[in-house]
């Protein structure tokens, strides 16, 4: 039997990129201090912690529209509302 229907699907996408960000927005934001001493690399947790919550509020401008998208795959698809039509 055929039906035909309408369904909101959901998908989850996992991207690889590159995005710009100014060393001035993170800290402005507060999620790090103006300098860092010894290992350079914290700046990535820095980042990571000032996007998760930019991508959310945008109060600096940035949005998931600025990554430079390199890979994308989807890695699942969720139905959260159908409609039947009869």
């Amino acid at each position: 039997m055929k039906f035909e229907i309408t369904a909101t699907l959901h998908t989850t996408r996992e991207v690889t990129g590159t995005i710009t960000v100014t060393k001035q927005d993170v800290v402005d934001s507060g999620f790090s201090g103006a300098t860092e001493d010894g290992d350079s690399s914290a700046w990535y947790g820095y980042v990571s912690e000032f996007l998760e919550s930019e991508f959310s509020s945008s109060e600096y401008g940035y949005t998931v529209n600025d990554i430079n998208i390199i890979d994308d795959v989807a890695t699942e698809d969720l139905c959260e509302d159908i409609v039947i039509d009869w």
